[in-house]
């Protein structure tokens, strides 16, 4: 029965992601930088106009950052990196690294990185969603780069961030980098904790952002209208 929930549920965000391109989002912001949660519903906009939205309100704090108010970051402040060879024990029968090692891996740095992002030890809330690219092999040299996508108290009801670890496959041989892997992870926080707000530094990390908000927040109303239909 979980099993199917969890097929029902990974194949949603695969339509979604799909239909991103045309999908109207709810985000209508009071203010991203002020006193609000920084993604707001309210009312139907396009991912790119919502996109355009907060990367126009992020740029005058990109070009003057000394005028930028504490409660904010650029997205590049919140990366945290390592690396590593991949072992002849971490691969699965067809001979490739198996998966479970690489979420391992990911889970691990997007806990340190949520660390030191909210100054408090984080509670893992849930694993979002992971995109396998490309097969990673024996051998490889692969760097995992995680950083904070977004910060939120109104979504769950207390403090969340939500962390995206890239695995990216390295070839120093012939200056080569692939994505292979990228995970999504979602960490709360104790009530009261401060989270700063994460300040996209282009558009196309705007487009990030913002559908992957609205992915979560879609998959929020999913899980509370299954839950309160096991109710009826």
């Amino acid at each position: 029965h979980h099993f199917h929930l969890g097929m029902e549920r990974n194949n949603r965000r695969k339509r979604l992601r799909k239909e991103k391109a045309t999908t109207k989002i709810q985000s209508k912001r009071k203010g991203i930088f002020g006193e609000h949660d920084h993604m707001e519903c309210d009312q139907d906009v396009s991912l790119e106009a919502s996109a355009q939205s907060l990367y126009n309100e992020a740029k005058p704090f990109l070009d003057l950052p000394s005028l930028a108010p504490r409660n904010i970051i650029r997205k590049s402040d919140t990366v945290v990196e390592n690396a590593m060879i991949m072992q002849p024990q971490q691969r699965n029968t067809a001979g490739r690294i198996f998966g479970g090692f690489l979420v391992r891996r990911a889970y691990e740095l997007a806990f340190a990185n949520a660390y030191m992002f909210g100054g408090q030890v984080p509670r893992f809330r849930e694993l979002d969603e992971v995109v396998f690219k490309k097969p990673v092999d024996v051998g490889d040299l692969v760097r995992f780069r995680s950083s904070v996508l977004y910060t939120t108290t109104h979504m769950h009801g207390q403090p969340t961030a939500h962390i995206q670890v890239d695995a990216i496959v390295t070839k120093p041989e012939t200056l080569s980098s692939t994505q292979s892997n990228t995970f999504n992870f979602t960490f709360e926080f104790p009530e009261g904790t401060s989270l700063r707000d994460v300040l996209p530094e282009s558009f196309e990390e705007a487009i990030t952002i913002v559908t992957r908000f609205q992915c979560d927040l879609y998959q929020k109303e999913e899980d509370e209208r299954q839950r309160f239909s096991v109710f009826k």
